[in-house]
């Protein structure tokens, strides 16, 4: 009885093993990937080879990383690059015979990388049960310079006007750098236009660089990462990043000292209109900013009416907005919409708002006075 057993318990043991025994099969060397101490802005290489040590074909399906500050490339046993494609069901990338191996070039990205790292390549095989061979990245990541501050926020600024930051950068580690030029930090961008910079010193752990920005600046948000690129032994770019938002020279002001660029309307009283002003100033005196139309954009647009008056052609508006009670509303809401010739604000959308008071209700009418009882004096007794 116990003979009939063993090949039994032997298959479902081989049956439960199975996925793990195919795992084996393709063995990488080295297991693990210690790049050991790195600087950030380092991209150390080295290369893992995958062998099939199995006595079948070891079809890969797939070969990734579990982020994209790793990149793994893959060549085959001919020593040719895979191209990397995504996983397609029934289509191996490559098919290792018994002995054949792969070649995985592995890169570490640690750009605004700090302290311990561990990725990790991911090799898939074609069989669905099988869990992915992983191969451990690991590195500890330090800076070889220190740049104050690591991000610029200009705030608020104007289209013209000069702007200059200083900035500082500390050699964190020993030998010669010097600094040899700045770009964007952002494939394909350019650097902002007006955007230059100063080297103000050349020796020393510590130097000093100035940011200056001349204008004119384009208007809206700017959002742009630096690259410093530097000669040194290991470490080539530094990187900080350069935040604001560029105003236009048109202002619009409702009066409104918290929100200029809201209409406000308030409380009104049942049966009342309400104007309000809108000012809109051009200082810009090469660029003419010209009204063409005024819309109101809300839900009852009939309650609204606007006017609009020339104070100084391509320079000065005002545009008044009366509102009409008759809307009935306990709340309202709706934007107008300026539309201008002008290379920068085209159209502006000017949110308004304000309250309907509810009108008094009558007060209930008071009860009648209780009747007066009756004098009972001349009742005899």
């Amino acid at each position: 009885m116990l003979r009939s057993l063993l090949p039994t318990a032997a298959g479902l043991l081989l049956a439960c093993l199975s996925p793990a025994v195919v795992a084996q099969a393709l063995v990488p060397e080295p297991a693990a990937v210690d790049f050991s101490d790195v600087f950030e802005g380092e991209a150390p290489r080295t290369t893992v080879i995958f062998t099939n040590k199995g006595e079948t074909d070891f079809k890969i399906q797939q070969v990734r990383t579990s982020c994209g500050c790793t990149v793994a490339t893959v060549a085959g046993p001919d020593g040719v690059e895979i191209a990397p494609k995504s996983a397609v069901p029934d289509q191996p990338i490559l098919t290792l015979k018994p002995g054949e191996a792969m070649r995985v070039g592995v890169e570490l990205n640690t750009a605004n990388q700090h302290g311990a790292v561990e990725k990790s390549v991911q090799v898939y095989g074609m069989d669905p049960g099988m869990q992915p061979i992983q191969v451990p990245v690991r590195a500890r990541v330090s800076k070889a310079f220190a740049i104050t501050p690591e991000q610029v926020n200009l705030g608020m600024v104007g289209k013209r006007g000069l702007i200059e930051k200083e900035l500082t950068i500390q050699a964190q580690s020993i030998g010669d750098w010097s600094i040899d030029g700045f770009e964007s930090g952002l494939d394909g961008r350019p650097l902002p236009a007006g955007l230059r910079f100063e080297v103000l010193d050349k020796e020393g752990p510590t130097r000093r660089i100035k940011m200056i920005s001349d204008g004119p600046r384009p208007v809206g948000p700017i959002t742009s990462k630096v690259r410093i690129k530097v000669t040194h032994e290991r470490v080539k770019t530094i990187e900080f990043y350069l935040y604001g938002q560029v105003q236009s020279d048109i202002v619009f002001s409702s009066g409104n000292a918290n929100f200029p660029e809201t209409i406000s309307f308030d409380q009104m009283e049942p049966g009342s209109l309400v104007k309000r002003t809108l000012t809109i100033t051009n200082h810009d005196t090469e660029t003419p900013y010209t009204v063409t139309s005024v819309d109101i954009q809300a839900p009852k647009p009939e309650f609204f009416k606007t006017e609009i008056r020339t104070l100084e052609p391509g320079q000065k508006y005002e545009i008044d907005v009366t509102a009409d009670s008759a809307i009935a509303e306990n709340f309202f809401r709706g934007n107008l919409v300026i539309r201008a010739q002008h290379p920068d604000v085209p159209s502006r959308v000017v949110p308004f708002h304000g309250w309907v008071r509810k009108p008094a209700t009558p007060e209930a009418a008071s009860p009648a006075p209780a009747p007066a009882p009756a004098d009972d004096s001349s009742k005899p007794h």
